[in-house]
């Protein structure tokens, strides 16, 4: 087998069975005032990091073994499972301390 992309145990049909089931592909632009973690705290629900483009336009793709760290002036591309629930929603899950 090659190498396992997105994440463990990830595989087609379980991409294909989120898709089917409303899941979005999402291209966000990180930068100084919306960084990748803030992108995590804003989809606590099931998010993957597929790929990554770089400033000079390379295509990095998240691997198991691999994993990327997406930095500011990249764009992720990722798979949202959910809506995101806005922050002070009464939806919005407590952080925990």
């Amino acid at each position: 087998m090659g190498r396992e992309l997105f994440g463990e145990g990830l595989k087609f049909s379980t991409l294909r069975e989120m898709y089917q089931s409303g899941a979005t592909f999402k291209s966000t632009r990180l930068s100084d005032s919306f960084t990748y973690q803030q992108f995590q705290d804003q989809y606590t629900t099931q998010v993957h990091l597929l790929c990554v483009v770089t400033e000079g336009s390379r295509i990095l793709v998240n691997t198991v073994d691999a994993p990327l760290s997406p930095t500011v002036g990249q764009t992720i591309v990722t798979l949202v499972s959910t809506v995101s629930v806005p922050e002070n929603h009464a939806g919005q899950a407590p952080k925990l301390a």
